[in-house]
């Protein structure tokens, strides 16, 4: 049988996971965006509505049920696509109005046309729209409080509009002018309140968006520092499912490589070209574990230890990384040893209530390191266990009797050497720019 690389496992980016946590859940955005914004005029108008004529007589009719169905329709959409791009917010913002306007018209025919509310709602909507397109285009500039602060005047300019139209209502047998409205003093007192309000609202409303900002920002700053302690996989457990990071016995693979000679290599190099090198190295180790279900690994100096699920996957990860890093080891005549060892494990988080971390424990782990420690440069060495828990023969491998360090009886493992590149069939070459750069 012969090894084909496995898909990557996919995991939702740990600081995705908590951003949306801070947004709340979708129930949470539908309301918020029903109570701030899609169902803001609707409602005003219902009301005003209800008041103008009379509650029994407006309600009689089907008007008002396709205002607060539009409105939530739009709030349903605006909930989940909002967020993906600016042209999803601006042609959101009109769903209400389209779908009220497509409604009232097949219910009063041209009439419709011939109430402002009707024509008002379209002037509303079409305004906060475009605010909002470029709110989002200009997140990060200092106009964007500004057009927050504009969204929310226009917002409660609704009411004051309401107000108007609802005693121009009551003026018998005459319209009231816009003038003869704002000549009254307790209509000027109202209009003063509504826009100061209004502007108070976008201040606030302008503060809790810089907020956000600056908490996401943050937020991926933790994850990245989190992401280096825990890995990706174990970050991701301890944000949706944290009691699988409790400590618990389970069966394991552990991979542990070292750069053979390393040692006596960089006593005649200075610490900036050690470190030139190391920083090659992991990029590679990082970039070949990506494509890999590993659930941790750790970097120290030139050692890495690896936690994967099955021995399978373990393999293939070495393979993989021998045949990337060599290139990078040839021109230092350098080369890594590897060791896989497959057992029992105690894994989660150790320590003290003030500091833990996450490890795992038990001889399946000093076996590994031992298998490791005995490789010679290009090699892998298998042990019987993790072998024959894949349930396949390889070609071209061949076995050996080792005795290592700490082990009372002489070990039969699996050698892996340079020549077993045809372990590896059905696979593209992975592409990985730090040892291309370094070549």
């Amino acid at each position: 049988m012969h090894y084909s690389l496995r898909q990557p496992t996919h995991i939702q980016d740990t600081a995705s996971v908590v951003e949306e946590q801070v947004r709340g859940s979708p129930g949470l955005r539908f309301l918020s965006e029903c109570a701030t914004n899609s169902l803001f005029f609707p409602l005003a108008a219902i009301g005003c509505e209800a008041f103008a004529v009379s509650p029994s007589v407006y309600f009689s009719s089907a008007l008002p049920y396709m205002l607060i169905t539009a409105g939530l329709l739009q709030a349903c959409y605006l909930s989940i696509y909002a967020n993906n791009s600016s042209w999803h917010r601006l042609t959101g913002n009109l769903i209400g109005p389209i779908l009220y306007s497509i409604g009232g018209y097949i219910y009063e025919g041209p009439h419709f046309w011939l109430h402002l509310l009707h024509v008002a709602y379209w002037g509303f909507a079409l305004t906060i729209a475009i605010l909002q397109f470029l709110r989002t285009q200009i997140a990060l500039t200092a106009i964007n409080p500004i057009v927050i602060i504009s969204e929310n005047i226009i917002r409660t300019s609704i009411i004051l509009f309401l107000f108007y139209t609802f005693q121009d209502d009551q003026v018998s047998n005459q319209h009231l002018s816009i003038h003869q409205f704002f000549n009254n003093p307790d209509h000027q007192i109202i209009t003063f309140l509504i826009l100061f309000l209004g502007t108070i609202a976008g201040l606030t409303h302008a503060y809790s968006e810089w907020h956000l900002r600056l908490l996401t920002q943050t937020i991926r700053r933790f994850n990245r520092f989190a992401e280096w302690l825990l890995g990706r996989k174990l970050l991701h457990l301890s944000l949706t499912n944290p009691e699988q990071l409790t400590l618990q016995r389970r069966e394991r693979s552990i991979l542990f490589m070292d750069i053979r000679g390393f040692t006596t290599w960089s006593e005649h190099k200075t610490p900036e070209e050690v470190v030139q090198l190391l920083n090659l190295y992991y990029q590679i180790i990082e970039q070949v574990f990506s494509g890999y279900q590993v659930i941790k690994y750790k970097l120290s100096a030139d050692e890495v230890m690896a936690i994967f699920p099955d021995p399978m996957i373990a393999i293939q990860a070495a393979i993989m990384l021998r045949s990337h890093i060599q290139p990078l080891l040839d021109n230092e005549q350098l080369g890594v040893g590897i060791g896989i060892h497959h057992g029992p494990v105690v894994e989660g988080l150790l320590g003290s209530h003030g500091v833990r971390f996450y490890d795992v424990i038990g001889d399946t782990v000093n076996t590994a390191k031992r298998l490791e420690s005995v490789a010679r440069k290009g090699e892998i060495l298998v042990s019987t266990r993790a072998y024959q828990a894949i349930n396949e023969e390889c070609y071209r491998i061949t076995t050996d009797i080792i005795t290592v360090k700490g082990k009372k009886n002489p070990l039969q493992v699996y050698v892996l050497s340079e020549t077993n590149h045809s372990l590896i069939t059905n696979s593209a070459p992975l592409a990985l720019q730090a040892a291309s750069e370094h070549e």
